[in-house]
């Protein structure tokens, strides 16, 4: 009898290691399988931002210099048929190569309103689809165009897009 008790089942002998030693190293994988998977969404979302930021950019540039030699604004326009006057400020040579990096994200146009329905020059973006990538992505530009609040500022956004109000200074 007692040369069976010596040869117990595996199942049934104590482990090697602590069960603290097990759950520390289960942790630490699952710990770096989220951070991974949380870093992936974030990283996505910041390199879908980067050209829907350099179009607000680009396009602010050439309609301020418009604005500074003129002292007007443009009339209201689509940033798919900018008006000729433009041309001198290098507005489609600047605004349509990132246009296309941007692909069907969404419509932009130059507007004498924002989308709060304030009289302000703006320039305006209306995403095709309003998803939680998109207002993702508007979140990073605001916090690359302005202060990262998405209900104040000089770049706001809400459901039906985001806009960056312009000024002459």
């Amino acid at each position: 009898m007692a040369a069976t008790a010596d040869h117990a089942p595996k199942i049934l002998q104590l482990p090697s290691s602590p069960l603290w030693y097990y759950l520390g190293g289960v942790s630490v994988v699952a710990l770096i399988l989220g951070l991974g998977v949380s870093f992936g969404f974030v990283l996505r979302d910041h390199l879908q931002a980067e050209p829907v930021t350099e179009v607000f950019r680009a396009s602010r540039t050439a309609l301020i210099q418009y604005r500074s030699e003129k002292n007007a604004w443009p009339a209201e326009f689509s940033f798919n048929n900018p008006p000729a006057e433009l041309r001198a400020y290098g507005f489609a040579q600047a605004v349509n190569p990132l246009l296309e990096k941007t692909g069907s994200l969404g419509t932009w146009r130059f507007s004498t309103k924002s989308l709060d329905g304030k009289k302000e020059p703006s320039i305006v973006f209306k995403p095709t689809e309003m998803t939680d990538t998109v207002r993702r992505i508007l979140g990073v530009v605001d916090s690359r165009v302005d202060d990262g609040e998405p209900n104040t500022g000089k770049f706001r956004f809400n459901d039906q897009g985001g806009s960056l109000t312009l000024s002459a200074e």
